[in-house]
């Protein structure tokens, strides 16, 4: 319970200092630091912070994309002076057997497939220390520290929470980007809609399991406010990943069928009371570009990235144009195109397009293994881990080293570690049995 406490005010401190004081990243980094090398933070709050400094904005302008928001990538290097107890990167490569192959891929692929190798081959090794340090700093070996990494994940969406809630009192913070969406104390309302969105699932997935009014409390929250950042993308993830998760796990799909039919019980007489308004509200959720149908909205958002990527995946269907190539080649004449605007709307789309379907199908196969599903029906990081993965069907940021793809990528190792772990229980029960 203390620990949880401490938890809460440690990331309320950290999110309240990134968004109002001057220079906050750098007395952040600082601090942690110096309570890194006391030892009183573990490489996960390295890891959390990293995430912070991307996502939360500051009012005076120096957030994570100020070049003071380039200082968290000191916190990579940093994560690897010290050592967790039993851990190896060789079990990165050992347990996950197509890790490897998707690695020498990308390697090859970028030297001898990608438009242009360079920039290709620097991305690839960000994206390599990206990998080690969500990998080392998501580590447990034991329930004891699986359930410090949960409080800790946990105390942090909860800090997010509170301090948006705060934030709706001050509509130039909460929506400062565009005015329409939700931003909350995040830079932009689609991250914003991405972040909470896995939180969202795994809170309902508490609530199924064992009802608890604070669980309740900061669920209805975390909902509410992935609605009002008018992301599309995130509550369909949710969806998605509950889906999956009713799919695998047994136990839960006994739970919830009753809830279920009385919610859809319930539903089905709303909708037939509300079905003008419940319409409305809908299609203004879906179309917000004001365009005059759904389509016309989805086409405005995303048609021209969609259009460029379908044109490349054409063209180059088996190798793809290259890792981390932006789809527009036509400005490819000059020598480097690092620097030029990355952005990728589909993650599938982007993976065939960059990676040609070979890339992809290793890819694929890559986070399929990582995830030991087989080993996570009763997992607290299943459902978190499916519903941010899903969230690239809209935003593609997997790849991304710069927050959210960090943040992603701590989830799938996240589900990684607690599978190995599950194994060696199993191994350790038979052997007492």
């Amino acid at each position: 319970m203390f620990e949880s406490v401490t938890n809460y005010f440690k990331w309320l401190l950290v999110i309240l200092t990134l968004l109002y004081v001057p220079y906050g990243i750098l007395l952040t980094l600082i601090v942690f630091l110096f309570l890194y090398f006391r030892g009183n933070l573990s490489n996960l709050d390295l890891l959390l912070l990293y995430f912070l400094i991307f996502f939360v904005q500051n009012v005076n302008g120096g957030d994570g994309t100020s070049d003071l928001g380039s200082l968290r990538y000191s916190l990579i290097f940093v994560s690897f002076l010290k050592s967790n107890n039993g851990f190896s990167f060789r079990s990165l490569f050992s347990k996950a057997i197509y890790f490897p192959l998707l690695f020498l891929f990308l390697l090859l692929h970028s030297l001898f497939f990608s438009y242009d190798p360079f920039n290709s081959l620097v991305e690839l090794s960000s994206f390599t220390l990206m990998i080690f340090f969500t990998y080392k700093s998501s580590y447990f070996g034991s329930i004891p520290e699986r359930n410090v990494i949960v409080n800790n994940i946990e105390a942090m969406f909860i800090a997010i929470i509170i301090c948006s809630a705060f934030s709706i009192f001050q509509p130039a913070i909460s929506y400062l980007k565009n005015g329409v969406g939700f931003q909350g104390i995040s830079l932009h309302p689609n991250a914003f809609g991405i972040v909470l969105a896995p939180f969202t699932g795994f809170l309902l997935i508490k609530l199924f399991n064992k009802f608890s009014k604070k669980d309740f409390v900061f669920f209805i929250f975390s909902f509410v406010f992935t609605y009002l950042s008018l992301s599309r993308t995130s509550l369909l993830s949710i969806f998605l990943g509950l889906a999956v998760i009713v799919m695998i796990n047994s136990k839960l799909r006994r739970l919830i069928t009753k809830k279920i039919l009385v919610l859809f019980s319930l539903g089905s007489i709303l909708l037939l009371f509300y079905y003008s308004k419940i319409n409305s509200f809908i299609f203004r959720f879906l179309n917000k570009s004001n365009a005059e149908t759904i389509q016309d909205s989805f086409i405005a958002s995303r048609g021209s990235l969609v259009e460029n990527q379908i044109d490349n995946i054409i063209i180059h269907p088996f190798f793809g144009i290259g890792f981390k190539m932006p789809s527009d080649l036509i400005p490819l004449n000059n020598p480097l195109t690092i620097g030029k605007a990355y952005e990728k709307g589909n993650l599938f789309l982007a993976s065939i397009e960059e990676l040609g379907v070979i890339g992809a199908i290793i890819l694929l196969l890559t986070i399929i293994s990582l995830l030991k599903i087989e080993k996570q029906k009763n997992s607290p990081f299943l459902i978190i881990t499916l519903i941010a993965l899903f969230t690239n069907f809209g935003e593609a940021t997997l790849f991304s080293v710069g927050g959210i793809g960090v943040l992603i990528w701590t989830f799938v190792f996240l589900c990684m570690h607690n599978g190995i772990l599950e194994d060696k229980l199993i191994r350790v029960n038979k052997k007492v049995n």
